[in-house]
């Protein structure tokens, strides 16, 4: 189940996805680094599944232990001594939340836990 949800987080065919992070999501499931148990939990309260949304968007970016993809946007653009490709930095917290709110209907729809769907 968490392969699945990784897959509706880095982005599928219905989702936005963060550029170029399609196979570190994946390895960051297969190795067991990030779980999405929330996630994909049916009954999971809203804010849970969109914390463990955040936290692994965080992972993805290289933000280990960064609450803020702000903070983590920041700290990367900061780092580089060129300035990166807008593309390769994390989405703003507000978009990130629309993300993973739109993925994770994509996961419930798939798994059917959304009647309807």
């Amino acid at each position: 189940m968490d392969l699945l949800a990784a897959h509706a987080l880095s982005g599928c065919d219905s989702v936005s996805y963060p550029f170029g992070k399609k196979i570190k999501a994946i390895n960051l499931v297969l190795n067991s680094e990030v779980t999405l148990k929330e996630f994909v939990n049916p009954v999971a309260k809203e804010e849970a599944w969109i914390e463990e949304g955040l936290s692994f968007l965080s992972k993805l970016y290289g933000g280990r232990g960064m609450t803020s993809l702000a903070n983590l946007r920041c700290s990367i653009f900061s780092k580089k001594k060129d300035p990166p490709k807008i593309k390769s930095l994390p989405p703003t917290d507000d978009a990130a939340v629309q993300h993973i709110r739109r993925a994770h209907l994509q996961e419930g729809s798939r798994s059917g836990d959304i009647p309807g769907y």
